[in-house]
Protein backbone atom coordinates (compact mmCIF):
# COMPACT_ATOMS: atom_id res chain seq x y z
CA UNK A 1 0.00 0.00 0.00
CA UNK A 2 1.31 3.44 -0.98
CA UNK A 3 0.72 6.33 1.40
CA UNK A 4 -0.02 9.49 -0.58
CA UNK A 5 -0.30 10.19 -4.30
CA UNK A 6 1.85 12.13 -6.74
CA UNK A 7 -1.04 14.12 -8.22
CA UNK A 8 -2.28 15.93 -5.11
CA UNK A 9 0.51 18.54 -5.09
CA UNK A 10 0.32 21.25 -7.75
CA UNK A 11 3.11 23.58 -8.87
CA UNK A 12 1.00 26.71 -8.64
CA UNK A 13 0.08 26.27 -4.99
CA UNK A 14 3.66 25.88 -3.78
CA UNK A 15 5.73 27.81 -6.33
CA UNK A 16 3.74 30.68 -7.85
CA UNK A 17 5.09 33.07 -5.21
CA UNK A 18 8.64 32.21 -6.33
CA UNK A 19 8.34 31.76 -10.12
CA UNK A 20 4.84 32.15 -11.49
CA UNK A 21 3.54 29.31 -13.62
CA UNK A 22 3.09 30.54 -17.19
CA UNK A 23 3.87 29.67 -20.79
CA UNK A 24 7.51 30.29 -21.75
CA UNK A 25 8.39 32.82 -24.45
CA UNK A 26 9.59 30.00 -26.68
CA UNK A 27 8.99 26.31 -27.13
CA UNK A 28 10.54 24.23 -24.40
CA UNK A 29 14.04 22.97 -25.04
CA UNK A 30 16.76 21.16 -23.18
CA UNK A 31 18.46 23.82 -21.11
CA UNK A 32 19.93 23.23 -17.71
CA UNK A 33 20.54 26.01 -15.19
CA UNK A 34 23.02 23.68 -13.47
CA UNK A 35 25.11 22.26 -16.31
CA UNK A 36 25.47 23.16 -19.99
CA UNK A 37 24.01 20.60 -22.38
CA UNK A 38 24.47 22.61 -25.54
CA UNK A 39 23.98 26.18 -26.65
CA UNK A 40 20.96 28.03 -27.94
CA UNK A 41 21.17 31.65 -29.14
CA UNK A 42 18.07 33.16 -27.53
CA UNK A 43 17.23 31.96 -24.02
CA UNK A 44 13.76 32.97 -22.87
CA UNK A 45 13.39 34.83 -19.61
CA UNK A 46 11.23 32.03 -18.27
CA UNK A 47 12.12 28.42 -18.93
CA UNK A 48 9.73 25.58 -18.25
CA UNK A 49 11.42 22.41 -17.13
CA UNK A 50 8.93 19.74 -18.10
CA UNK A 51 9.06 16.06 -17.26
CA UNK A 52 11.43 15.23 -20.11
CA UNK A 53 13.72 18.04 -18.98
CA UNK A 54 13.24 17.63 -15.27
CA UNK A 55 16.12 16.87 -12.96
CA UNK A 56 16.73 13.98 -10.67
CA UNK A 57 18.50 14.74 -7.41
CA UNK A 58 20.12 11.94 -5.45
CA UNK A 59 20.36 12.27 -1.69
CA UNK A 60 22.90 10.17 0.18
CA UNK A 61 22.22 9.22 3.76
CA UNK A 62 25.27 9.01 6.01
CA UNK A 63 23.44 8.03 9.18
CA UNK A 64 25.37 6.27 11.94
CA UNK A 65 22.79 3.52 11.54
CA UNK A 66 23.99 1.44 8.58
CA UNK A 67 20.43 0.27 7.88
CA UNK A 68 19.45 3.88 7.08
CA UNK A 69 22.22 4.50 4.59
CA UNK A 70 21.48 4.61 0.90
CA UNK A 71 20.42 6.73 -2.05
CA UNK A 72 17.06 8.37 -2.64
CA UNK A 73 16.16 9.80 -6.05
CA UNK A 74 13.70 12.66 -6.50
CA UNK A 75 12.24 13.73 -9.86
CA UNK A 76 11.32 17.41 -10.07
CA UNK A 77 9.68 19.66 -12.62
CA UNK A 78 9.02 23.37 -12.53
CA UNK A 79 10.08 26.82 -13.70
CA UNK A 80 13.32 28.81 -13.72
CA UNK A 81 13.31 32.61 -14.10
CA UNK A 82 16.31 33.91 -15.98
CA UNK A 83 15.56 37.44 -14.75
CA UNK A 84 15.47 36.76 -11.01
CA UNK A 85 17.68 33.68 -10.97
CA UNK A 86 15.08 31.81 -8.93
CA UNK A 87 13.99 28.25 -9.59
CA UNK A 88 11.08 26.36 -8.07
CA UNK A 89 10.20 22.73 -8.69
CA UNK A 90 7.79 20.19 -7.27
CA UNK A 91 8.71 16.54 -7.21
CA UNK A 92 8.31 13.18 -5.59
CA UNK A 93 10.00 9.96 -4.61
CA UNK A 94 9.35 6.76 -2.70
CA UNK A 95 10.96 5.20 0.32
CA UNK A 96 10.26 2.55 2.93
CA UNK A 97 9.39 3.18 6.55
CA UNK A 98 11.10 1.28 9.37
CA UNK A 99 8.12 -1.06 9.35
CA UNK A 100 8.68 -1.84 5.66
CA UNK A 101 5.73 0.23 4.45
CA UNK A 102 6.11 1.97 1.09
CA UNK A 103 5.80 5.74 1.53
CA UNK A 104 5.27 8.42 -1.09
CA UNK A 105 7.40 11.53 -0.52
CA UNK A 106 6.61 14.91 -2.06
CA UNK A 107 8.74 18.02 -1.89
CA UNK A 108 9.19 21.56 -3.17
CA UNK A 109 12.71 22.50 -4.25
CA UNK A 110 13.73 26.17 -4.33
CA UNK A 111 17.01 27.70 -5.51
CA UNK A 112 18.34 31.25 -5.67
CA UNK A 113 21.01 32.91 -7.79
CA UNK A 114 20.93 30.56 -10.80
CA UNK A 115 22.30 32.68 -13.65
CA UNK A 116 23.53 32.16 -17.22
CA UNK A 117 27.12 32.84 -16.15
CA UNK A 118 29.14 32.28 -13.00
CA UNK A 119 32.58 32.71 -11.45
CA UNK A 120 34.39 31.25 -8.44
CA UNK A 121 32.45 33.68 -6.22
CA UNK A 122 29.07 32.37 -7.36
CA UNK A 123 27.19 30.01 -5.06
CA UNK A 124 23.67 28.67 -5.47
CA UNK A 125 21.77 28.00 -2.26
CA UNK A 126 18.38 26.47 -1.80
CA UNK A 127 16.03 24.43 0.32
CA UNK A 128 13.98 21.29 -0.04
CA UNK A 129 10.81 21.05 2.04
CA UNK A 130 8.34 18.25 2.53
CA UNK A 131 4.80 18.86 1.26
CA UNK A 132 3.29 16.58 3.90
CA UNK A 133 2.22 17.74 7.39
CA UNK A 134 4.70 17.20 10.21
CA UNK A 135 2.51 14.56 11.84
CA UNK A 136 2.48 12.38 8.71
CA UNK A 137 4.96 9.48 8.27
CA UNK A 138 5.78 10.92 4.82
CA UNK A 139 7.15 14.13 6.35
CA UNK A 140 10.86 14.99 6.56
CA UNK A 141 12.65 18.04 7.96
CA UNK A 142 13.92 20.81 5.73
CA UNK A 143 17.12 20.12 3.79
CA UNK A 144 19.51 22.99 3.02
CA UNK A 145 21.43 22.78 -0.25
CA UNK A 146 24.56 24.43 -1.62
CA UNK A 147 25.61 24.10 -5.28
CA UNK A 148 28.59 25.23 -7.32
CA UNK A 149 27.03 26.35 -10.65
CA UNK A 150 28.64 25.21 -13.89
CA UNK A 151 26.67 27.12 -16.52
CA UNK A 152 28.77 29.71 -18.34
CA UNK A 153 31.59 29.42 -15.81
CA UNK A 154 34.49 31.84 -16.30
CA UNK A 155 37.93 31.08 -14.87
CA UNK A 156 38.79 34.53 -13.54
CA UNK A 157 41.45 33.69 -10.95
CA UNK A 158 43.91 31.50 -12.84
CA UNK A 159 43.63 33.58 -16.03
CA UNK A 160 44.82 36.67 -14.13
CA UNK A 161 47.33 35.31 -11.63
CA UNK A 162 48.98 32.68 -13.79
CA UNK A 163 49.20 34.58 -17.09
CA UNK A 164 53.01 34.66 -16.70
CA UNK A 165 53.34 31.14 -15.36
CA UNK A 166 52.92 29.57 -11.93
CA UNK A 167 54.48 31.80 -9.23
CA UNK A 168 55.80 30.73 -5.85
CA UNK A 169 56.45 27.21 -4.70
CA UNK A 170 59.75 25.51 -4.00
CA UNK A 171 62.08 25.44 -6.98
CA UNK A 172 61.96 21.97 -8.57
CA UNK A 173 63.88 21.03 -11.77
CA UNK A 174 61.44 20.53 -14.65
CA UNK A 175 62.80 17.04 -15.42
CA UNK A 176 61.97 15.94 -11.87
CA UNK A 177 58.26 16.02 -12.71
CA UNK A 178 56.25 14.03 -15.21
CA UNK A 179 54.32 15.63 -18.02
CA UNK A 180 50.84 14.47 -18.96
CA UNK A 181 50.02 12.54 -22.10
CA UNK A 182 47.70 13.80 -24.82
CA UNK A 183 45.19 11.13 -23.93
CA UNK A 184 45.19 11.75 -20.19
CA UNK A 185 44.94 15.37 -19.06
CA UNK A 186 45.08 17.01 -15.66
CA UNK A 187 41.29 16.76 -15.48
CA UNK A 188 41.49 12.97 -15.77
CA UNK A 189 43.53 12.91 -12.59
CA UNK A 190 40.55 14.16 -10.60
CA UNK A 191 37.68 12.23 -12.13
CA UNK A 192 37.32 10.04 -9.05
CA UNK A 193 36.31 11.43 -5.69
CA UNK A 194 38.69 11.00 -2.82
CA UNK A 195 42.08 12.13 -4.17
CA UNK A 196 43.49 12.33 -0.67
CA UNK A 197 46.89 13.55 0.46
CA UNK A 198 48.58 13.57 3.84
CA UNK A 199 49.65 16.96 5.15
CA UNK A 200 53.18 17.53 6.43
CA UNK A 201 53.68 20.55 8.68
CA UNK A 202 56.94 22.13 9.78
CA UNK A 203 58.48 20.41 12.80
CA UNK A 204 57.68 23.36 15.06
CA UNK A 205 53.99 23.26 14.14
CA UNK A 206 51.20 22.27 16.48
CA UNK A 207 47.70 23.68 16.47
CA UNK A 208 48.95 27.27 16.36
CA UNK A 209 47.33 29.84 14.10
CA UNK A 210 50.36 30.17 11.81
CA UNK A 211 50.21 26.47 10.88
CA UNK A 212 46.48 25.88 10.50
CA UNK A 213 44.85 26.93 7.19
CA UNK A 214 41.75 27.80 9.24
CA UNK A 215 43.65 29.47 12.12
CA UNK A 216 42.29 27.98 15.35
CA UNK A 217 38.65 28.13 14.34
CA UNK A 218 38.09 24.40 13.83
CA UNK A 219 39.72 23.06 16.99
CA UNK A 220 42.25 20.72 15.37
CA UNK A 221 45.15 20.67 12.93
CA UNK A 222 44.00 18.95 9.68
CA UNK A 223 45.94 15.82 8.74
CA UNK A 224 44.44 15.03 5.33
CA UNK A 225 43.47 17.08 2.29
CA UNK A 226 41.28 15.85 -0.57
CA UNK A 227 40.85 17.36 -4.04
CA UNK A 228 37.44 16.83 -5.63
CA UNK A 229 36.82 18.13 -9.14
CA UNK A 230 33.72 20.24 -9.75
CA UNK A 231 34.22 20.80 -13.48
CA UNK A 232 36.84 20.97 -16.22
CA UNK A 233 37.35 23.44 -19.07
CA UNK A 234 36.85 22.45 -22.70
CA UNK A 235 40.60 22.41 -23.37
CA UNK A 236 41.08 20.04 -20.39
CA UNK A 237 43.88 22.23 -19.01
CA UNK A 238 41.94 24.21 -16.42
CA UNK A 239 39.64 22.90 -13.73
CA UNK A 240 37.73 23.88 -10.61
CA UNK A 241 37.61 21.75 -7.50
CA UNK A 242 36.59 21.62 -3.87
CA UNK A 243 39.50 21.18 -1.47
CA UNK A 244 38.50 19.62 1.84
CA UNK A 245 40.65 19.39 4.98
CA UNK A 246 39.92 16.56 7.40
CA UNK A 247 41.33 15.07 10.57
CA UNK A 248 41.49 11.51 9.21
CA UNK A 249 41.88 9.74 5.89
CA UNK A 250 38.61 7.78 5.98
CA UNK A 251 36.16 8.83 3.31
CA UNK A 252 33.17 6.54 2.88
CA UNK A 253 30.98 6.46 -0.21
CA UNK A 254 28.10 8.26 1.48
CA UNK A 255 30.17 10.82 3.39
CA UNK A 256 29.17 14.44 2.88
CA UNK A 257 31.52 17.40 2.60
CA UNK A 258 32.27 19.65 5.53
CA UNK A 259 32.08 23.07 3.91
CA UNK A 260 33.38 24.82 7.03
CA UNK A 261 36.78 23.15 6.47
CA UNK A 262 36.79 23.41 2.68
CA UNK A 263 38.02 25.89 0.10
CA UNK A 264 37.14 26.17 -3.59
CA UNK A 265 39.89 26.56 -6.16
CA UNK A 266 40.72 27.16 -9.82
CA UNK A 267 43.71 25.28 -11.20
CA UNK A 268 45.64 25.50 -14.46
CA UNK A 269 48.21 23.03 -15.77
CA UNK A 270 51.63 24.61 -16.42
CA UNK A 271 53.01 22.44 -19.25
CA UNK A 272 56.43 24.15 -19.13
CA UNK A 273 57.08 23.31 -15.48
CA UNK A 274 54.80 20.24 -15.36
CA UNK A 275 52.74 21.28 -12.39
CA UNK A 276 49.22 22.32 -11.49
CA UNK A 277 48.92 25.90 -10.24
CA UNK A 278 45.84 26.72 -8.18
CA UNK A 279 44.24 29.75 -6.54
CA UNK A 280 41.79 28.88 -3.75
CA UNK A 281 39.16 30.87 -1.85
CA UNK A 282 37.56 30.42 1.54
CA UNK A 283 33.92 29.45 2.09
CA UNK A 284 32.44 31.61 4.82
CA UNK A 285 29.45 30.99 7.12
CA UNK A 286 28.95 27.49 5.68
CA UNK A 287 28.86 25.89 9.12
CA UNK A 288 26.14 28.13 10.54
CA UNK A 289 23.82 28.38 7.53
CA UNK A 290 24.23 27.29 3.92
CA UNK A 291 21.83 30.08 2.97
CA UNK A 292 24.37 32.69 4.14
CA UNK A 293 27.41 30.98 2.62
CA UNK A 294 29.68 33.10 0.46
CA UNK A 295 33.13 32.98 -1.13
CA UNK A 296 36.01 35.30 -0.20
CA UNK A 297 39.70 35.63 0.71
CA UNK A 298 41.32 34.14 -2.39
CA UNK A 299 44.88 34.31 -1.03
CA UNK A 300 45.64 30.58 -0.84
CA UNK A 301 47.89 29.04 -3.50
CA UNK A 302 48.45 25.37 -4.25
CA UNK A 303 51.07 23.74 -6.46
CA UNK A 304 50.92 20.05 -7.41
CA UNK A 305 53.19 17.81 -9.50
CA UNK A 306 53.85 14.15 -10.34
CA UNK A 307 57.43 13.06 -9.43
CA UNK A 308 59.37 11.40 -12.24
CA UNK A 309 61.55 9.39 -9.87
CA UNK A 310 60.31 7.21 -7.02
CA UNK A 311 62.37 5.54 -4.32
CA UNK A 312 61.90 3.33 -1.27
CA UNK A 313 61.80 6.46 0.86
CA UNK A 314 59.73 8.58 -1.55
CA UNK A 315 56.89 6.50 -2.96
CA UNK A 316 54.28 9.22 -3.45
CA UNK A 317 53.12 9.72 -7.03
CA UNK A 318 51.57 13.10 -6.24
CA UNK A 319 53.30 15.80 -4.18
CA UNK A 320 52.71 19.48 -3.70
CA UNK A 321 52.59 22.49 -1.47
CA UNK A 322 49.90 24.82 -0.23
CA UNK A 323 50.60 28.24 1.25
CA UNK A 324 49.14 31.65 2.07
CA UNK A 325 49.99 34.72 0.03
CA UNK A 326 49.23 36.98 2.99
CA UNK A 327 51.93 38.78 5.00
CA UNK A 328 52.99 36.80 8.08
CA UNK A 329 51.55 39.35 10.49
CA UNK A 330 48.14 39.44 8.81
CA UNK A 331 45.14 37.47 10.06
CA UNK A 332 44.59 34.25 8.10
CA UNK A 333 48.26 33.67 7.24
CA UNK A 334 49.60 30.12 7.55
CA UNK A 335 53.01 28.58 6.90
CA UNK A 336 53.76 26.47 3.85
CA UNK A 337 52.38 22.91 4.05
CA UNK A 338 53.69 19.97 2.03
CA UNK A 339 51.26 17.24 0.94
CA UNK A 340 51.72 13.74 -0.55
CA UNK A 341 49.07 11.42 -1.88
CA UNK A 342 47.97 8.51 0.29
CA UNK A 343 46.99 6.29 -2.65
CA UNK A 344 50.28 5.22 -4.19
CA UNK A 345 48.75 3.74 -7.30
CA UNK A 346 48.86 5.58 -10.61
CA UNK A 347 45.95 3.47 -11.78
CA UNK A 348 44.95 3.93 -15.41
CA UNK A 349 46.56 7.32 -15.94
CA UNK A 350 49.16 7.59 -18.69
CA UNK A 351 52.33 9.56 -18.13
CA UNK A 352 55.34 10.38 -20.23
CA UNK A 353 58.76 11.57 -19.09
Amino acid sequence: MVSGTATQFSYGHYCNSVVHESKPAEEEFSISPFRERGRKPDIPKLVLLRTEFSYGFSFYSHSSDSSNRGVMDFDFQGFWSRTTGKLCMVGSSYTYSKEGKLLHLAAVLKFNNIKNSSTINTLVNGTMDSLYPADEPNYFEQISLLLFPQVGYKYTKVSKQFSQGCPGGTGIPEKSSLSLSRIRTICNMFLCRGNSSELEYASRCDSSKSCNPFSDGIGYLPQVMSLNMIQCSEDKLTLRFLIEFRNNSYMGYYNSFNFSTSIVGEGSWDAKKNRLCTVACRLYDASSSLEKSHVGDCTTTLSLRFPAILSIRNTSTVVGEIWSEKPRNESGFFDRIVFRNTDHSRGEFNFKV
